[in-house]
């Protein structure tokens, strides 16, 4: 399983969260050729990839990045939304934006330089996390993990929710992985999508602020405490298989090969070795000019979303001595 995010390599498909500092809201789309100078925006939430395309959740928008050199990102188009844009998920020629208090937004993506909002749905919290499967957007808003039907693009329909203070969520077949903040991690089953149940979950102190999963593993983000590894052979009872600190504040982590690459706050990308998920080692790392807060990985790459520094595409052909693509 991979996010490609959140989370599809954020894990969970190609595609994760937290909040930016404010742009101006502009209502309307535009597209331009930058230099990645140019596109290296404060503001940046997360990344999701598909094909040789970015899609940014970046302050109160979409942007679109032409990423088919990564020595070499250009910008494609910005399509403005009406919230904060905290998350993205992709699917098909559609972006799905989680815009914290404006809920879902819908983006026809078909053609890249002109993006365009089909439809929204409000969920009444803050939307923070998206994951696509099928024609359904799962949306953690912060209270609820919300199922809507997205068949109808201009007017999205409520299917089911389950209450859980749902603050990030991947999937995986027909389970929901839900990070709930101070309540821990809950995994759902989905096979009912009106009526979602909890299948098991893993209770522990601190905040959980993301997760994905690999084989019979959990990974879990957790801010000042690090990477906590969750044993998920059997899904009705999760259990601790190990926990490593960071060296700064860990927001999101994808996984790739044997590694664990984590979007670690103010220390940047740190990369752990889970070759042995019950003795997980740190191993490398690199320091972004900002605040790192997403990472998807593709192709040998890392693509960072910093707070400051905008995307960062780091080269992990070596994951313990990973190094930025334009040095």
């Amino acid at each position: 399983m991979q996010r490609i995010f959140r989370n599809t390599s954020r894990q969970f498909g190609l595609i994760m969260i937290l909040s930016a500092s404010a742009i101006g809201l502009i209502l309307s789309c535009s597209n331009g050729a930058n230099s990645i100078d140019a596109i290296r925006w404060s503001g940046m939430n997360q990344v999701v990839l598909k094909g040789d395309y970015a899609y940014c959740a970046r302050g109160y928008s979409l942007t679109i990045l032409d990423v088919s050199d990564p020595a070499n990102p250009r910008e494609v188009s910005l399509c403005n939304v009406p919230g904060e844009a905290l998350g993205v998920d992709v699917a098909d020629n559609l972006a799905f934006v989680a815009a914290g208090d404006k809920g879902l937004q819908i983006i026809d993506i078909s053609s890249l330089t002109n993006p365009t909002i089909l439809g929204d749905f409000v969920t009444n919290g803050v939307a923070s996390s998206v994951a696509m499967a099928d024609r359904y957007a799962y949306v953690a808003d912060g209270d609820n993990l919300k199922i809507i039907n997205t068949i109808k693009k201009d007017a999205p329909s409520l299917v089911g929710t389950r209450s859980s203070g749902a603050g990030y969520v991947v999937i995986d077949g027909y389970y929901a992985f839900v990070a709930c903040a101070q309540n821990g991690l809950d995994i759902l089953s989905t096979a009912d999508k009106s009526d979602p149940q909890l299948v098991g979950d893993f209770r522990s102190s601190g905040n959980m602020l993301g997760v994905t999963s690999k084989g019979f593993y959990a990974y879990i983000v957790k801010g000042s405490e690090g990477l906590e590894i969750i044993d998920i052979h059997n899904k009705k009872t999760p259990l601790l298989a190990a926990t490593i600190d960071t060296p700064g504040f860990a927001l999101d982590v994808a996984i790739y090969g044997h590694y664990a690459f984590i979007a670690d706050g103010k220390t940047g990308l740190q990369v752990v070795d889970i070759s042995n998920p019950t003795i997980p080692k740190l191993v490398g790392g690199f320091d972004t000019p900002g605040y790192a807060r997403d990472v998807v990985i593709i192709s040998n790459f890392a693509y960072v979303s910093d707070q400051e520094g905008g995307l960062q595409i780091i080269d992990i052909h070596d994951p313990e001595s990973p190094i930025l693509v334009d040095e």
